[in-house]
């Protein structure tokens, strides 16, 4: 069972790539293309005629420092998760009068905010994202992680995130 499962995960992985080829222009192209352009190959799919060939190549690369600039003007000041509760609650709570949902949201989103080093990771899908033109965060839950390295015991499970690039995002 397990091998049909890989099976049909490989045909819908080959079904998202046939996809992502068929757009115009091809999508791995078109993000060759940007990343390249991004890095100062400025020049990259030209014709290759003898004109072209003969043409001086110059190349100011502002695309990268405007980009940077932009990155760094988004992420100078840190940003937050905050969770309120709606305007037409009135703050009680049936199952548990004493206790604020939103305050528990709010706590557990900043410890998940800093166990992701998020600042960090938002620079860097920002500056990939420049380049390929998206960037995806996964969540996903990991039944068997030891939360906060192990300071519970033997209880299991924690969410985990990764970043991933949007042309692998099928």
């Amino acid at each position: 069972m397990k091998e049909n499962n890989m099976t049909r995960a490989w045909q819908l992985y080959e079904l998202g790539r046939n996809y992502n080829e068929s757009l115009t222009p091809n999508q791995y192209t078109l993000v060759e293309t940007n990343t390249e352009f991004f890095t100062g190959n400025q020049w990259l799919r030209l014709p290759n005629t003898p004109a072209m060939r003969g043409l001086p190549k110059p190349t100011f690369n502002i695309l990268k420092r405007v980009a940077s600039l932009f990155i760094a003007s988004l992420t100078s000041s840190g940003a937050a998760i905050r969770f309120e509760p709606l305007a037409y609650y009135d703050g009680s709570n049936q199952a548990d009068p004493g206790h604020d949902a939103a305050a528990f949201a709010n706590a557990e989103v900043k410890n998940l905010w800093e166990k992701f080093k998020m600042e960090y990771r938002v620079r860097e899908a920002l500056f990939d994202g420049a380049q390929t033109g998206d960037y995806c965060a996964h969540f996903y839950y990991d039944p068997d992680a030891l939360p906060y390295g192990g300071a519970f015991g033997s209880h299991r499970g924690e969410i985990q995130m990764e970043l991933v690039d949007g042309i692998n995002v099928m």
